[in-house]
């Protein structure tokens, strides 16, 4: 038995000129190939379960959740695995050194809070204007900068101030943050073991920076020819779409 884990944005999901989601038909055929098979699917984002889980499951059928860049793992029927929750006292204390303090997403047990989004994207998310309206068990936060550059200088900068107490990801313009220790490789790694999966049969595919500790926890590891170079670097193998990544782990799974 074979288990993939795939990032969501921009790997498994994509947005048409409408704004709409929608997998790619050739990448749904080829996933629902591979678990009729017997093999696992899943998904590992820096999402939350709540738009993670709405925007898949009008989809596909994923047999497992990572979300929240690894601090939280959930089933196929949506049950927590694995949680990990913020203190709330330092997430306000960082709250003050933020460059901006609008656009962030707060990922929380019970719901999911829009923070003075510029946009005012209201779609599964409750908007409020300050961080205490959020008064629930927060698992992570998302901050949306203007640029890559300025998400990855966002970043450096927190990790700096804000490492020894939490795990601070770039994912392309945006600052992912969560608990200390969690990430999506050891999500990944945790599944794996939960689910009945040996380590040497995980692979793992996404195309940003916030999937490299997935590519260094597993050997067989894909990213998009597509992606940043840097992380090019990362993954072992290189492909155009997640269909050719599945044919390839199916094909390998065979010699």
């Amino acid at each position: 038995m074979k288990m993939l884990a795939s990032d969501l944005d921009m790997t498994l999901l994509f947005r048409n000129e409408r704004g709409e989601i929608y997998i790619k038909e050739e990448d749904k055929n080829a996933i629902e190939l591979f678990q009729k098979k017997g093999n696992l699917f899943g998904v590992s984002t820096g999402r939350g379960i709540y738009t993670a889980s709405g925007d898949v499951i009008d989809n596909i059928k994923a047999d497992f959740y990572i979300v929240n860049s690894g601090a939280c793992i959930y089933d196929k029927e949506l049950n927590i695995i694995s949680e990990n929750i913020l203190p709330r006292e330092l997430i306000i204390e960082l709250y003050s050194d933020l460059t901006r303090k609008d656009d962030i997403i707060i990922y929380c047990k019970r719901h999911t809070y829009a923070l003075k989004p510029t946009d005012r994207d209201a779609r599964r998310k409750i908007i409020v204007d300050t961080i205490d309206e959020a008064d629930d068990e927060m698992y992570s936060l998302s901050l949306k900068l203007t640029d890559v550059k300025g998400a990855m200088e966002e970043a450096e900068r927190l990790k700096f101030l804000w490492g020894n107490y939490f795990n601070i990801f770039q994912n392309q313009q945006y600052v992912d943050i969560c608990q200390k220790g969690c990430s999506k490789g050891e999500a990944v790694l945790k599944a794996g073991k939960y689910l009945g999966v040996r380590e040497q049969d995980i692979a793992v595919i996404g195309d940003s920076y916030n999937d490299i500790s997935m590519f260094e926890a597993v050997k067989d590891s894909f990213t998009f020819e597509s992606s940043d170079k840097d992380v090019k670097k990362k993954a072992l193998h290189i492909v155009n779409s997640l269909a050719e990544c599945i044919k390839n782990i199916t094909e390998m799974a065979t010699d």
